[in-house]
């Protein structure tokens, strides 16, 4: 019980990428000697680094966690998830249908199989139209990685990937390479990063070690500090466990409040050094947006500006990190939030979907949050940044004021060149409709905090 077969895995390159940037490529695979192939399909290949999209819209690019798998029928496998992560499988499918996408990053809790590999194979057909046609970067979480004598394991008594040891997701869905020796990254070194058009994407792992002067420490600060801001002015920075959470979870080595003050004490330093703009986070199965905050301490709020009858909550050119949890994909809801927020929490959300993330230009991103089974934006938001900054300043008057007036008014189109490899994963397509509802309607409101309540 527990075993399956899922037979050889086979990858391939795709070549010439460099001179195809920005294009739509077709292509088939199957086996030459039994005449036996796929029909076509298509590939989005990404811009290269500094390049605007051939369309004339910025870069954009999927961001969600805790997804599962999900179907299109009653069945169900070890650690389902049924309509919630078909639902987000298929919107996102939709988006990359009207070639809107550039790239997807799922940051951790993949596809919750934990040793059950059926899942993985029912799970690889469930993102083969996502993951065979744009690419799909990943990073582990807690239940593809934690199990006890994994070198460098952050939590060395934790269980929860079932004995999966980080194999299955380093090489079912490879990510690129960190410098090593191999062109995908490691097993037990799954930290990573790559270039998308004006943004430089970073992965790292909070289950392996990475405290200051650990091997992963410090390949993200050598990282960090070599980005050309004039090539990727933007840094998107990932990992699995939040580094800001509001949530009641403390006390044990694995709980939400101790893991967030030891990313805190080791790597918050880093982004802020090297002003990564925006850190997005999962497993904890919510939607919380946080100000921009350094050590705990609110940087700036945003500010609600009406645009279009829509509210965007604007973050003019913070001097540190903006943080969001989107660990909305499909896992069961983590409802453990606690009132009043904490100062630098300014929304929870408990709807499933996922982040639509705009790199308009070098000095302005947006971010919409839209929910998977009908495609409503829930909330919106904006940083700007003067794009020619060398260092942020943290500021002296009031973390509750926002200063509008620092910033000027920049509107850039970055363009350079620079390499791409990208591997296609694909496997045969599965869409459709389940019908069970998954959480009460009574805590899928905003749950928005009055900023100048007592």
């Amino acid at each position: 019980i527990g075993w399956y077969d899922l037979g050889l895995i086979h990858q391939a390159n795709f070549s010439g990428m460099i001179e195809l940037a920005g294009q739509v490529i077709y292509y088939i695979f199957g086996d030459e000697d039994t005449n036996n192939f796929s029909t076509e399909y298509t590939f989005f290949v990404p811009p290269l680094a500094g390049m605007s999209n051939k369309t004339g819209r910025g870069t954009r690019v999927i961001l969600y966690d805790d997804l599962g798998r999900g179907s299109t029928d009653d069945t169900f496998t070890w650690n389902h998830y049924g309509d919630p992560s078909i639902l987000t499988t298929m919107a996102v499918g939709a988006e990359i249908d009207n070639g809107i996408v550039d790239a997807i990053y799922h940051g951790g809790d993949i596809s919750y199989a934990t040793g059950y590999l059926s899942v993985w194979d029912f799970f690889m057909d469930q993102i083969g139209p996502l993951a065979g046609r744009v690419p799909y970067f990943t990073i582990v979480g807690n239940h593809e990685t934690d199990w006890p004598g994994i070198p460098q394991q952050m939590f060395p008594n934790a269980t929860d990937s079932g004995g999966e040891c980080g194999v299955m997701t380093t090489r079912l869905i490879p990510v690129p390479g960190n410098g090593n020796s191999t062109a995908f990254t490691r097993v037990n070194e799954p930290w990573w990063s790559y270039d998308v058009g004006l943004i430089h994407f970073v992965g790292m792992s909070t289950e392996e070690n990475f405290t200051i002067g650990s091997k992963q420490y410090i390949w993200l600060e050598n990282d960090l500090k070599n980005v050309d801001r004039n090539i990727t002015p933007w840094i998107i920075f990932g990992g699995h466990r939040p580094m800001y959470i509001n949530s009641d979870y403390g006390g044990t080595d694995t709980s939400d409040i101790v893991v967030m003050d030891t990313l805190i004490a080791n790597i918050e330093p880093l982004i802020w050094k090297y002003r990564v703009n925006l850190a997005f986070w999962g497993h904890n199965h919510a939607l919380q947006r946080m100000t921009a905050v350094y050590d705990q301490k609110v940087v700036q709020y945003s500010t609600p500006v009406e645009e279009d009858g829509n509210i965007t909550n604007q973050y003019y050119n913070p001097q540190a990190t903006v943080h969001m949890v989107v660990g909305t994909g499909g896992a069961a809801f983590t409802v453990n939030y606690v009132t009043p927020y904490p100062d630098w929490c300014e929304l929870v959300m408990y709807k499933y979907g996922y982040a639509r993330v705009e790199a308009v230009n070098a000095s302005y991103l947006t971010w919409e949050w839209v929910q998977s089974i009908d495609g409503v934006v829930y909330d919106r938001v904006s940083i700007s940044q003067d794009p020619y900054a060398t260092e942020w300043v943290l500021p002296t008057h009031s973390s509750s004021s926002n200063d509008k007036d620092d910033l000027p008014d920049y509107g850039i189109g970055l363009i350079a060149a620079g390499g791409i490899v990208i591997l296609a994963i694909f496997v045969a397509m599965c869409f459709g409709y389940i019908q069970n509802p998954c959480i009460s309607k009574d805590i899928t409101e905003p749950l928005l905090k009055d900023k100048d309540a007592t």
